[in-house]
């Protein structure tokens, strides 16, 4: 595919535009924008061990020192570190604001940002 990343590249940070917020109960979509209504996507691939929720978390605690609220996203199905929190492999980690099941059952209410660690976890995702 013209978007698949080979395996050797590290943590990538990937923006996208005009992607649809259904799979977590919004009738809004995530655009670019400027202003207090902005909303953006970012994507973090790469192989394993490259830094992808490393980076994720750095990025979602300085929105965080921004003043956003910044909730961290967890899947049920995932507890290999840890069944509250997200961890990167070197152990750091942050509670997890929401454990889910799947991407729909994602509260949005009052949240500046969201933080979807291991987004494969999720089915609707695919």
């Amino acid at each position: 595919k013209e978007n698949d990343l080979p395996i050797e590249t590290p943590v990538e940070l990937v923006e996208a535009s005009e992607v649809s917020l259904s799979q977590f109960g919004a009738s809004a979509s995530l655009r670019q924008a400027t202003g207090p209504e902005a909303q953006l996507v970012r994507v973090w691939c790469g192989p394993m061990y490259a830094g992808k929720t490393t980076a994720m978390m750095e990025e979602a605690q300085r929105l965080q020192g921004e003043g956003l609220n910044v909730h961290f996203i967890k899947a049920k199905r995932d507890y290999r570190f840890s069944p509250t929190h997200l961890r990167n492999h070197d152990g750091k980690g942050i509670q997890a604001d929401q454990i889910v099941g799947s991407l729909e059952d994602v509260s949005v209410d009052g949240v500046d940002a969201l933080a979807i660690d291991e987004l494969h976890f999720f089915k609707s995702a695919a």
